[in-house]
């Protein structure tokens, strides 16, 4: 709603409001809202709960202009509210359901489902986003206005203003600064909903770079199978496919195996040099950490063997005992 108050005295002034018709539900003026008789419904004013008679009018232009914004303010806040609330259903709804962070789908589908769920996270961030700077701007507004030196420092000077008017005026303005009050909760539940798809987007993220790598590190263990199993068979056989002058006389089962195992055994030292695992530093933490692995067994051995042998002396000390007991009694 767009709304002014304009004229040259508290008696002369004219109120003019652009309305959105969606919330307007008497869209039509018919002929009875002129009547002077009886009841004549306030348009501008009007809310529907709270009709307002137009033909016993708020003189005083100060009040007509705060009883519209509060009437105003309290469609608008309950319009965000509605908003909110079925904002905070369904991203709730979206984090529990499946396939979400809590309940992703399992096997093949994993992958797409996660996907999904991080596309429409990132939408649902942007609508918020949206959604948090337009009330941030709304509350900024009325921090504005409220300030020392701000507008509302008009409706502090009530000389000549009967005393009726100054008492329903301030009430306006507590109910005003109340529905702004309402205004920076429900900022805040926006900005809890935020933070609440910000990190779930964070979680699908991790999880779709570790499905990545997961996937990279497969298509690396099958390309290494295959450079190191498979490709060693087919290149010998290819190479013992060639005639016979090229490759020789000896082309047996034995030199095909033969040939197979070098193959293989190079194809591995390869695959080794490739990854790093032939270096010195590499070699070196490897055997340090076979030490370390080999030492622990030992102290884990020697722990055993000293749990063994102090159960046998213990076992010694029993008998002992239970020896001596029964000479003891066989003396008396």
């Amino acid at each position: 709603m767009a709304f002014t108050v304009c004229g040259v005295a508290d008696r002369r002034w004219v109120a003019y409001a652009f309305r959105d018709t969606d919330y307007d539900e008497d869209q039509d003026m018919g002929e009875f809202e002129f009547d002077y008789n009886g009841m004549a419904a306030d348009q501008i004013a009007a809310d529907g709960a709270r009709p307002v008679n137009a033909n016993h009018p708020v003189w005083n232009p100060r009040e007509y202009y705060l009883m519209i914004v509060s009437r105003k303010l309290s469609q608008i806040v309950g319009e965000w509210a509605k908003l909110i609330r079925k904002l905070e259903k369904g991203i709730q709804k979206h984090v529990d359901g499946p396939p979400s962070v809590k309940t992703p789908s399992e096997g093949s589908l994993l992958n797409d489902d996660v996907k999904a769920t991080f596309d429409r996270t990132q939408k649902t961030l942007l609508f918020l986003g949206d959604l948090h700077d337009a009330l941030l701007r709304i509350n900024e507004a009325w921090t504005q206005f409220s300030s020392t030196g701000g507008d509302i420092g008009y409706f502090h000077d009530f000389e000549n203003v009967p005393q009726v008017s100054q008492i329903q005026c301030q009430r306006l303005l507590h109910e005003i600064k109340g529905r702004f009050d309402e205004f920076k909760d429900l900022q805040r539940r926006l900005g809890t909903l935020v933070r609440s798809c910000e990190r779930t987007a964070n979680i699908l993220q991790l999880r779709i770079t570790l499905e990545s790598n997961n996937t990279a590190k497969l298509s690396g263990s099958i390309a290494e199978l295959m450079v190191a199993w498979v490709s060693p068979v087919g290149i010998v056989s290819a190479f013992f496919a060639i005639p016979e002058p090229f490759v020789g006389k000896h082309r047996n089962g034995k030199s095909f195996a033969g040939a197979i195992l070098i193959l293989m055994g190079v194809m591995q030292l390869l695959i080794f040099f490739s990854k790093g695992q032939l270096q010195p530093r590499y070699i070196f933490r490897k055997v340090k950490d076979m030490k370390g692995q080999l030492q622990s067994r030992n102290l884990q051995l020697q722990e055993t063997f000293e749990n063994l042998r102090r159960g046998r002396l213990s076992r010694a000390d029993i008998d002992a005992t239970l020896v001596a007991a029964d000479t003891a009694a066989a003396d008396a």
